[in-house]
């Protein structure tokens, strides 16, 4: 049903549309015939209206003349003055007639139609104003009068003979007598007579016209419409400038108006006719077309709702019949098709899953980037190596992702394999926090076997950080051991000619008397014995025996070397040793005088990191599984970054001027490593560094042992 109505409102709404556009079109064309037809009965009537005033200035005027010149007329109004002024009155059918003698000689004699209506004084007022006959428009005591005036030839005088026709309501009457039109006469805007409604006002001001006529249309007046002409009929005083007489005519607008209306009308009924007759087809047809196709819709719902095995049941009719069975077929090969499709996508669904879950489990993280540099895909490991949630991650550019491995080299390998200059990439880069990845870049191939831009590449990063650094470990350890071998025996092998050399030494110095060669001898036992103290460092760097050595307490320790340093340190007090000490540790299975030489070493070579004013700061406490953290921070110019991996070597120092041997930290190393610890070195360069000791403590050590 819902076609159904929409069906029937949109004919209806077709009807309606064509109707108001048919009546407004017919409205139009109707509105302009009738505007032609209202102009031209407006003039005709206007016309005859004025025609009609004009004539009864001609009777007037006519008898005006024949009075003047009739010569009889004088005697017959000496003899019978009434009589005479009675035939006036019916030959001219003027309101009134008067004979003045402008002389003043004589009585002024007035007869009128209706008494009353002009007074001797009325008539005593009038002048004659030219030496002619004429007629002319006057106004006495506020009523318009049409004026004929002239001079009659008597003996001994010319008395002036007056005809007066007053143009009052009736008169207006008498020039609409059986006519289908109103007729004012203005002064101005001031109505003097007319045949319109009491009450009605014209409502437009003929004083402004600047042609002689003026014709308004469907203008309302007396409570309807009329249309309107307005005609100059000259001033009351020609001589003078006095207000224009006008004379309107109004003809009544309701025939057009009515005519509009019923056209109206028709074409509203014939429109109702039609929507009544769309419907009733609707109807009809609804019952043939729109209940079998709300059917189908109604079959098709219930499909969308998963309901595939819907047969809808063919109607009569032979093109919605072979629809019916269109649709049955349908819905029989879609349902086989979803079976199909549903056990392809679980199968799908569950190798993606499997897929996925190869790429998460690998420990290695694994990413696709496309050739704009976008990171399409990323497993676990990835995002969990660089800190990343893959709602961020994925979809936005690589460089724009705070990874610091992924270099202008990188990038560089990446366009260089999208322009398959090259098919695999492989280097080592590290981080900031100082971990290791090997990454490596493949070409991805797409699912027919094919590399092309679109495909993307595989960027495998590994971290590698505990193998390389038990690769530097084995390899220190290497060397250490093939060092301390070398130590040992160069130790034993130099110690005695030195003992030699010293001995002879003294006693040159004890049977020399002469200065300069005494200072000489001097100056030569002092270097034997620093070659000497060289080689002892050689024999303790190369001893690995501890298992004699008795524990030691740390914060003990510290705080004697930390006393000897700051004593030392008397001429430069620009360097502050502070020592932040953990109460309570457990005893350091290292002995105290390997933890002096550790002590010492570190906090020498802090001092000379630092030129100026500087601090350093000494700090124990207690670490995880039993063990002790020693740690030394300072404020020097820190280590660089590329000589980190080389400052445990022995005889590497960057001091310059032979300040050092280059086995302080070596000592260091060979000490911390004999009892099985660990060493971490942090650095910022030009900011300082910090080395952390991890020494085994001597519970732990026992409880090993057994």
């Amino acid at each position: 049903m819902r076609l159904y109505r929409k069906t029937i409102l949109f004919f209806i709404g077709v009807i309606a549309f064509q109707s108001i556009l048919t009546i407004l079109l017919i409205t139009y064309l109707t509105s302009r015939a009738n505007l032609a037809d209202a102009q031209k009965g407006l003039e005709d009537e206007s016309a005859v209206l004025y025609e009609g005033l004009n004539a009864w200035k001609r009777q007037l005027w006519i008898s005006l003349i024949t009075i003047t010149n009739d010569r009889q007329f004088p005697r017959q109004f000496v003899r019978d003055r009434e009589r005479s002024l009675r035939e006036l009155l019916l030959l001219s059918k003027a309101d009134a007639v008067a004979v003045k003698d402008p002389r003043g000689v004589g009585i002024t004699t007035l007869s009128q139609t209706s008494p009353g209506v002009f007074t001797l004084a009325d008539v005593q007022g009038l002048t004659r104003g030219r030496d002619h006959p004429y007629i002319e428009l006057v106004s006495i005591r506020g009523s318009l009068c049409l004026l004929g005036a002239s001079a009659l030839s008597w003996p001994g005088g010319r008395p002036d003979v007056f005809l007066l026709k007053r143009l009052d309501n009736e008169f207006c009457s008498q020039l609409t007598l059986n006519r289908n039109s109103l007729v004012a006469l203005l002064r101005g805007a001031q109505v003097l007579a007319s045949t319109l409604p009491p009450g009605a006002a014209v409502g437009f001001d003929p004083r402004g016209m600047r042609t002689f006529d003026v014709q308004l249309y469907d203008r309302p007046l007396g409570g309807g419409r009329y249309n309107a002409t307005f005609l100059r009929l000259g001033r009351l005083d020609p001589s003078a400038d006095g207000e224009e007489l006008f004379l309107a005519t109004f003809v009544s607008n309701e025939p057009f108006n009515q005519k509009l209306l019923e056209l109206d009308r028709a074409i509203l009924l014939v429109s109702v006719a039609a929507a009544l007759l769309t419907m009733l087809m609707g109807l009809f047809f609804s019952r043939n077309i729109t209940h079998p196709i709300g059917e189908l819709l109604g079959a098709m719902g219930r499909i969308r709702d998963g309901a595939l095995d819907t047969q809808v049941q063919a109607p009569g009719g032979y093109e919605i019949g072979r629809l019916f069975d269109g649709f049955n077929d349908m819905a029989r090969e879609l349902a086989a098709s979803r079976a199909a499709s549903h056990s392809a996508l679980q199968e799908t669904v569950l190798l993606k899953e499997y897929n996925e879950n190869i790429v998460n489990s690998i420990r290695a993280g694994i990413a696709i980037v496309n050739s704009d540099l976008v990171l399409e895909k990323a497993n676990h490991s990835f995002l969990s190596t660089f800190g990343l949630e893959a709602s961020r991650a994925v979809g936005a550019p690589l460089t724009y992702l705070d990874i610091d491995v992924i270099d202008e080299i990188i990038v560089e390998r990446i366009f260089a394999i999208f322009r398959r200059e090259t098919r695999y990439h492989q280097q080592v880069s590290r981080s900031r926090a100082g971990r290791v990845y090997e990454i490596r870049l493949y070409p991805f191939y797409s699912v027919e076997g094919e590399f092309h831009e679109g495909s993307g590449c595989v960027l495998m990063v590994d971290d590698i950080s505990a193998r390389t650094e038990l690769e530097e470990k084995i390899f220190q350890a290497e060397k250490l051991s093939t060092i301390s071998m070398l130590s040992a025996g160069m130790a034993h092998e130099i110690n005695n000619p030195l003992g030699s050399i010293l001995t002879n030494v003294q006693n040159l110095m004890d049977e020399e008397s002469h200065p300069d060669r005494r200072v000489s001898l001097k100056w030569i036992e002092q270097e034997t014995r620093r070659i000497a103290r060289v080689v002892q460092e050689l024999l303790n760097f190369a001893s690995a025996d501890s298992a004699h050595a008795p524990g030691s307490d740390v914060n003990e320790v510290v705080t004697e070397v930390a006393g000897l340093m700051r004593r030392s340190l008397g001429r430069d007090p620009g360097i502050r040793i502070e020592e932040r000490l953990a109460p309570g540790l457990p005893p350091s299975a290292v002995s105290t005088d390997e933890l002096k030489q550790v002590v010492i070493n570190l906090l020498r070579n802090s001092i000379q990191a630092i030129s100026g004013e500087g601090r350093i700061v000494v700090l124990t406490r207690a670490a995880s599984a039993g063990g002790i953290e020693l740690a030394v921070a300072d404020t020097g110019s820190g280590i660089p970054r590329e000589i980190v991996p080389r400052i445990f070597d022995p005889f590497f120092t960057t001091k310059r001027n032979r300040e050092g041997t280059g086995l302080g930290l070596s000592v260091v190393y060979g000490i911390v490593n004999k009892h099985h610890g660990s060493i971490d070195v942090r650095s910022r360069e030009g900011r300082g560094a910090c080395i952390c000791l991890r020494l085994p403590a001597m519970a732990a050590t026992g409880r090993g042992a057994a």
